[in-house]
């Protein structure tokens, strides 16, 4: 197809049937409609969603489809994608996620009124596992030199909602990081000079799973403190300590954490309320390896609000 400036690319495992079909419907619905919607099929066994996305291909020519030899996990699936991906622009989309039918619209007029730009994300709108809204996200920082210091104690993108320069995907790819792809993929981005800025509007509602395990909790928190890390020493760029992670996990005791956990997220639904809990439960966070720095991150990220005014 000549003369397209946007890929839409997006991973498929084992979604459910109605849910991708409401994403899928959110893209092909744009108000913006000269796109490529390239989907990675990252499970080759679930013949359902296969035969589900070749009768889209026959409905919409602008879909294309590659499916893996087996499981590649996303950072992989999304590099098969950007490997074969030619137009200027690429945007991401999450297979459980729905757009706004302007989304590509605002973000490829920004874009191309802002060419210095190379990465763009927007804000999102909340909603639960079965499509209820919950609220729209705080307000994000907009502009790259805000970004920057904001991004060393908080992920202030909203990975679905990436739009970018294909020269910049392909150079910069996902690495095999098992959770925080996105968080890796823009420290890096910043780190190396790129510019990359927020739409404060949302254009996605984001779906936020229900019951998520504790294990998978501990892991996003290793690997998210580790690219916090480096990204504030500048050299998130050097190849990443794979070892010096697992070796993090496995010395963590899983039951102290998840008590850990509890504790924070009692914390966090007690912030604005004073009294005899939220002390006790302010202590036991002081008291965690783990969320007595996601306090301080915290603490961080509010004063930059104020400072910066977002």
């Amino acid at each position: 197809m000549e003369n397209v400036p946007i890929t839409v690319l997006m991973s498929v495992y084992n979604e459910k049937i109605e849910i991708l079909e409401q994403s899928i419907q959110s893209i092909v619905n744009q108000t913006f409609g000269n796109f490529i919607f390239l989907i990675v099929l990252d499970n080759p066994n679930n013949t359902e969603i296969k035969k589900y996305l070749q009768e889209w291909m026959d409905k919409d020519k602008r879909i294309q489809l590659i499916v893996n030899e087996k499981n590649l996990g996303l950072p992989m699936s999304l590099n098969r994608g950007i490997e074969r991906i030619n137009t200027k622009y690429i945007a991401r989309m999450d297979a459980d996620d729905i757009a706004l039918e302007d989304r590509l619209e605002k973000q490829f007029i920004h874009m191309s009124q802002n060419p210095q730009i190379d990465l763009l994300g927007t804000n999102v709108i909340y909603m639960d596992s079965n499509g209820k809204t919950l609220r729209k996200r705080g307000n994000i920082p907009c502009e790259v030199k805000v970004i920057k210091q904001v991004m060393k104690y908080a992920n202030v993108f909203n990975h679905p909602t990436f739009i970018g320069k294909t020269e910049v995907f392909k150079k910069l790819k996902y690495r095999n990081l098992k959770y925080s792809q996105d968080y890796d993929f823009t420290c890096r981005l910043l780190e190396l000079g790129y510019i990359a800025e927020n739409l404060n509007t949302p254009y996605l509602y984001y779906r936020v799973n229900d019951g998520v395990k504790i294990e998978k909790v501990l892991l996003q928190k290793i690997i998210k403190n580790y690219i916090q890390k480096m990204y504030r020493r500048k050299c998130l760029n050097l190849d990443l300590d794979e070892a010096r992670i697992l070796d993090i996990r496995n010395n963590v005791n899983i039951k102290n954490f998840e008590n850990d956990y509890k504790a924070w997220k009692i914390f966090l639904g007690l912030e604005r309320k004073i009294g005899t809990k939220l002390i006790k439960t302010a202590i036991k966070v002081l008291l965690s390896p783990f969320y007595r720095e996601e306090l301080f991150d915290l603490t961080l990220f509010y004063l930059m609000k104020r400072k910066y005014k977002f």
